[in-house]
């Protein structure tokens, strides 16, 4: 990772950019950029980063993987940094979510 040339250097970018543009930048349009960045912060903060199933995490959402191997003294602090957040509903359509 990280040489000259190295076709995976960028892999893990290239593939949030594309989920991000599938499931939200290229279903809507903003009139303004404060709106398109709050929409992308949103999503990034209340789906991508919690609820999306990643294929790393064996298809689970962070928040449900944190839940499933933290110990319970520590799922407590998982809990509250990973809060249920707003009713976002990003219907993704990328192929780690479709499973």
């Amino acid at each position: 990772m990280g040489s000259k040339g190295d076709c995976f250097d960028n892999a893990a970018m290239e593939s949030f950019h594309a989920s991000l543009k599938k499931d939200l930048i290229h279903r809507q349009s903003w009139p303004t950029k404060t709106q398109a960045r709050t929409a992308v912060f949103g999503y990034i903060e209340t789906f991508y980063n919690r609820r999306r199933r990643h294929s790393t995490l064996g298809m689970l959402s962070p928040q449900a993987f944190e839940a499933n191997t933290l110990s319970p003294t520590t799922a407590n602090l998982a809990a509250s940094r990973l809060a249920s957040p707003n009713n976002n509903d990003y219907n993704s359509t990328s192929a780690a979510h479709a499973a």
